[in-house]
């Protein structure tokens, strides 16, 4: 018998299509019915007003070629004003100058050459070669360092003993190794090398290096690097899709096996990190704010000059703390909304560093009490465009904070937290150089003062010529 089943399923099909369509239009039709005209305009301003073009950014485009991209910088995000970061370093009785290695002071040659040893069964050092600044570099910084109102300290990825090997024979300059894990101020801890964590706990690096290991072996281009405090996973090399799935897989793994651990698993873009928590440049230059301040009184003068993620931490720490902040926190940092791991941000470091910082008294000196919690969260707003007018009068809050000036700069035009760029280590070398001009000058002058006036009183006496006065005669 001869049926027609085709057709029967398809009437049944255009019925339940039809009958589902039926629903979907009742929905639609209680929704408009039950929104009035005042609902409608709402919606319409909301929608437009999130569409329009913000304006307290500006878009560039970054890279050449198949690289090239556009992103969101701050509008007020400008180049590094030497002349007002040289007049207030002038003006300054108390200065803290804080630095990243490669990529800032020395130009970054870390994935020029490199051994893939990561496949290998033993937990080996950071394979990448470093690079060592130049000696006009190295001859600024001993410059700086050797006077007693300048704290310099070079904070970097490396481990101690890369760090002593580069800059060991400069005195008194402060290092901090391995993003501060380990750190070294000589006006504070003298030649000792002092650790973050009383007692650190490596046993979780075995179990995450296997895991690692694992991934080395089914990603090609990827390798591992052990940075002390800090293993990570690199796959920048590999291809990049394949590697962003590996990554997140990678990432699922470490957080259900290190749970246990006081750790941080960030993913950034091109890598995997397992690190030590509570543990970043932020924190490293907060505590040496902190000392510095203990040691010799309100600091005046700041200037911190990176150019990786991890020194954007250094930056968010530096304006969190900056006498010249509004409170706004609409423009608080020239990173897009697509920014890496907002762990890494400024309420990460309120709440795990732990390190309290000077408050500042009405007597003008600081006192160890406060905390970041009494300070204002937002960091500068409008005033960020005065910072490049020189040293102009911002009224009452200008003149109560006139003698203090914080500088944040990143090396190379990208969003970031800083406030200012440079273009590139050449440009950071022209800084340290003028910098060491005006630190001559300054000694010249307070040498030939002194000389002069010491001069005067002692020839005069020996002499034996009488002391005039403004109100006596010969």
């Amino acid at each position: 018998m001869f049926t027609f089943r085709p057709i029967d399923d398809w009437l049944v099909l255009c019925q339940t299509k039809l009958a589902f369509q039926t629903l979907i239009l009742r929905c639609n039709l209680q929704h408009v019915a039950q929104q009035s005209q005042m609902d409608w305009f709402e919606d319409f301003l909301t929608d437009l007003r999130r569409a329009r073009k913000r304006d307290d950014v500006r878009l560039e485009s970054i890279g050449f070629g198949a690289k090239m991209r556009q992103v969101a910088i701050g509008s007020n995000f400008q180049k590094l004003p030497i002349n007002a970061v040289l007049q207030a370093f002038r003006n300054a009785r108390t200065r803290l100058l804080c630095f990243d290695n490669e990529g800032t002071l020395a130009n970054d040659k870390r994935h020029m050459e490199r051994k893939y040893t990561a496949h290998t069964s033993a937990l080996t050092d950071l394979a990448s070669r470093g690079t060592a600044p130049n000696e006009h570099v190295m001859d600024c910084l001993q410059c700086l360092s050797a006077d007693s109102r300048n704290t310099v300290v070079i904070l970097s990825g490396r481990n101690c003993e890369m760090m002593e090997e580069w800059f060991g024979k400069v005195p008194r300059l402060g290092l901090a190794a391995e993003r501060g894990f380990f750190y070294k101020l000589p006006f504070s801890t003298g030649g000792q090398w002092h650790c973050m964590v009383q007692k650190p706990d490596y046993s979780w690096k075995s179990f995450a290096f296997e895991i690692m290991r694992q991934f080395v072996k089914r990603t090609q281009g990827s390798f591992i690097e052990n940075k002390g405090s800090a293993l990570v996973w690199q796959y920048r090399d590999a291809d990049p899709h394949f590697g962003s799935w590996q990554a997140k897989e990678l990432s699922s793994h470490l957080k259900e096996l290190l749970v246990g651990y006081e750790l941080e698993i960030l993913e950034g873009k091109g890598y995997v990190e397992v690190k030590v928590r509570g543990v970043n440049k932020g924190v490293a230059v907060t505590k040496a704010l902190n000392k510095v301040s203990q040691m010799f009184g309100e600091v005046e003068f700041v200037l911190c000059i990176g150019d990786d993620r991890s020194d954007e931490d250094m930056f968010e720490a530096v304006n969190l703390i900056d006498p010249t902040k509004e409170e706004d926190e609409s423009l608080s940092s020239t990173t897009d909304d697509s920014s890496e791991n907002d762990e890494c941000g400024m309420a990460r470091l309120k709440a795990k560093s732990e390190v309290l910082l000077p408050k500042r008294q009405s007597s003008g000196k600081l006192s160890v009490g406060g905390g970041l919690c009494g300070l204002s969260p937002g960091l500068s707003g409008d005033l960020r465009g005065s910072l490049g007018g020189g040293l102009a009068s911002l009224g009452e809050f200008a003149e109560e904070h006139a003698g203090r000036r914080f500088f944040t700069c990143t090396v190379g035009r990208k969003p970031s937290a800083a406030k200012f760029f440079l273009d590139d280590t050449d440009e950071v070398s022209e800084l340290l150089a003028s910098l060491k001009q005006v630190q001559e000058k300054q000694n010249k002058e307070s040498n030939l003062g002194t000389w002069s006036y010491g001069d005067g009183r002692d020839r005069g006496s020996a002499l034996g010529l009488p002391s005039f006065t403004s109100g006596s005669s010969p």
